[in-house]
């Protein structure tokens, strides 16, 4: 019999099934990368949101020669986010807030509750919908100022509240220059991340999830501990509430992300690090406090 150079071999099963399998495996191998090339792509864009939010302070505290409080005064909770809004060119939202008002007043709920890309990180995972309209007014968002090194809540009697660079109004009044002749603006912490990630977090009264878990409270808008401000207390990037006694809800106002291994974080001179999960609770104390004659000695990445 003659060959036929027309003819072609057919793939047995056997051979198919050991191309299919080949595929899976170099499928397999690269998915992890994709996957790790992504998530380097989003922890860099939400390292520029901090840039950004970083460089609305810095000429916020060159127009008012003064950082923005934690919050607008003592009585109505707007945050130091809606006082910079103008400085990132959200002159709409920010010319229509009624600084006077609340944030979750008539007047204001609807910028409230209007989503701000730049305080948003694409890494952050939501667990439920912000705002939770049956107690809550508020977009979501990933980022909280830094108040110190103590709990944030005013009435705290473990030390001396709000050391860091933003702090309420009756602590009195911050600034660039001021901490630059103290601690030093590349020591010092301005802001960071916090996310939704506290899996045991059901909320405070008036806003308690029965089912699923809230994760946490950060609203963009709002000026509170745990929601826009900030502090080292607690265990850094926690992924659980582990205490749960009035001001010593210290993972509450924790700083924390979605992103592996540790958390964006924004200093004082507008530069942007990325401090690991494991770094030394004194180091990160140095950090917070905005005059505390301490030494910082920076993690290396």
């Amino acid at each position: 019999m003659k060959w036929n150079a027309n003819c072609r071999r057919a793939f047995t099963l056997v051979e198919m099934l050991v191309v299919i399998a080949v595929i899976g495996v170099l499928i397999a191998l690269l998915l992890p990368a994709i996957q790790s090339a992504r998530e380097t792509g989003r922890r860099v864009v939400c390292a520029n949101n901090l840039r950004q939010i970083g460089l609305a302070f810095h000429l916020y505290d060159d127009a008012q020669r003064r950082l923005p409080p934690a919050r607008s005064t003592d009585l109505v909770f707007n945050g130091p986010f809606l006082m910079t809004l103008p400085y990132l060119e959200r002159l709409s939202e920010s010319e229509n807030f009624k600084m006077k008002l609340k944030y979750d007043g008539t007047a204001n709920k609807q910028i409230s509750n209007t989503v701000i890309p730049t305080y948003l990180c694409p890494t952050m995972s939501m667990p439920y919908h912000v705002p939770d309209a049956t107690c809550e007014t508020g977009a979501p968002g990933s980022y909280a100022v830094c108040t110190g090194s103590q709990s944030p809540f005013e009435h705290n009697p473990l030390g001396p509240p709000h050391d860091g660079a933003i702090v309420m109004p009756k602590f009195g009044k911050t600034s660039i220059a001021n901490i630059a002749a103290a601690d030093g603006t590349s020591n010092t912490l301005l802001a960071g991340e916090m996310d939704y990630g506290l899996t045991n977090y059901m909320g405070f009264a008036g806003c308690i999830r029965t089912t699923g878990y809230k994760g946490g409270d950060t609203r963009w808008a709002v000026g509170y501990t745990g929601v826009t401000w900030g502090s080292t207390l607690g265990i850094f990037n926690p992924t659980t509430q582990v205490t749960f006694v009035d001001i010593s809800y210290a993972e509450y106002y924790s700083f924390r992300s979605d992103h592996p291994g540790g958390v964006n974080m924004l200093f004082c001179d507008g530069t942007v690090r990325f401090l690991p999960t494991e770094i030394d609770a004194t180091t990160l104390n140095a950090m917070a406090t905005r005059d505390g004659n301490d030494t910082v000695t920076f993690p290396a990445n």
